[in-house]
């Protein structure tokens, strides 16, 4: 069993932890550089891989505009590719 760290509304994570004690420094350290995005942890199975696609640290820039946005209606509106939900 292992542990992610998921940006909600998004379709980005961090990897996957062994150590819940890691996750939540992972996701703390993380908060702080997205204060406006939930940031949570979720339970996964062994062996789960995180591909380049949903890696957090390879779509900064898409992290740093869905942070400074005020808003699901905001976002919406902007017409990017990220989930909302």
């Amino acid at each position: 069993m292992g542990y992610l760290v998921l940006f909600l509304g998004t379709p980005y994570m961090d990897g996957a932890y062994p150590h819940m004690l890691r996750a939540i420094a992972a996701r703390e350290h993380l908060r702080k550089l997205y204060p406006e995005i939930k940031i949570e942890i979720v339970r996964t199975i062994d062996g789960f891989i995180i591909f380049d696609e949903i890696f957090w640290a390879d779509h900064k820039k898409e992290l740093e505009a869905f942070n400074k946005l005020k808003g699901k209606e905001k976002y919406l509106k902007a017409g990017k590719h990220l989930t909302i939900v």
